[in-house]
């Protein structure tokens, strides 16, 4: 190829390399044309913070409280937290990344095409404090079950006074409404209607269908759920075999656990 074949080559290169990024940057004029025009615009470029704009914000972290040892982590725990928080905004390919400047170290923002950056600042830090956490450590885990068992004991020992006073004879429904945590049936003296068997846990069922209970009778120990202990009282039923339905009330205390405490979860990193 001559050179002046050459030449003539990597114009119309460029020429047609020109025309395609046009084409990708603006499928509208194309528009008439449509199977090209539905191609080019399904093409989607990504423009950065130098092409379209947009916010570039540093965050200071405040490491003083933080162990040397645990920096690392307490600033990817704050990277992450912005990450979701900038998700949730719906940016097309924001950036948050860490750097460190002299001693100090930062958590850079940069989201392009956003405008409002009061707007901005606020979706990032909600609230007049950010505090980030970190997934509470083995140690951590130990601790909180240890306070859960103790609190979980208490309410054991409640129930179990409780239980003592309905078998006394006090007034069922009156303990429920003074007791009970079961929001379902608490302003109700307790009270759960006719059911059928497999309507509750196995351990209500059992005892209510197997356990050959007399009308009227409060099953004289605790029973044991996966949502707390209950004082179970076996008011009357109605059927028989598999159309046997039984009408019972109970209290419950309830049973808790870190599981129902996300706050537990986390510690805080001492990062700001």
């Amino acid at each position: 190829m001559v050179a002046r074949d050459k030449i003539k080559f990597k114009f119309f290169a460029i020429i047609g390399l020109a025309v395609l990024a046009c084409l990708v940057a603006y499928p509208e004029i194309i528009k008439p044309v449509k199977p090209v025009y539905d191609f080019f615009n399904k093409t989607k470029v990504n423009l950065g913070l130098d092409l379209q704009g947009g916010i570039h914000l540093e965050y200071k972290a405040d490491t003083s409280n933080v162990d040397s040892s645990k920096k690392a982590d307490a600033l990817q725990a704050a990277q992450d937290v912005i990450e979701r928080r900038i998700n949730a905004f719906g940016v097309g390919e924001p950036l948050i990344q860490t750097a460190r400047y002299g001693s100090d170290d930062y958590v850079i923002v940069e989201l392009p095409g956003i405008k409002d950056i009061e707007e901005a600042k606020k979706r990032i830090k909600d609230t007049p404090f950010l505090e980030f956490k970190e997934e509470s450590g083995e140690e951590d885990n130990k601790e909180i079950n240890k306070m859960f068992e103790s609190a979980n004991a208490e309410t054991k020992k409640k129930a179990e006074e409780a239980l003592k006073r309905a078998s006394q004879g006090e007034d069922f429904g009156a303990l429920a409404k003074e007791f009970s945590q079961d929001p379902g049936s608490k302003e109700q003296g307790g009270d759960l209607n006719f059911v059928k068997k497999g309507s509750f846990v196995p351990e209500f069922d059992k005892i209510l269908f197997e356990g050959n209970l007399k009308d009227g009778e409060i099953v004289p120990a605790l029973v044991e759920t996966q949502y707390g202990w209950h004082i179970i009282k076996y008011i009357e039923s109605r059927g028989e075999g598999d159309e046997k339905e039984v009408h019972s009330a109970h209290i419950l205390f309830q049973k808790q656990s870190a599981e129902n405490y996300p706050e537990f979860k986390y510690k805080s990193t001492g990062l700001s």
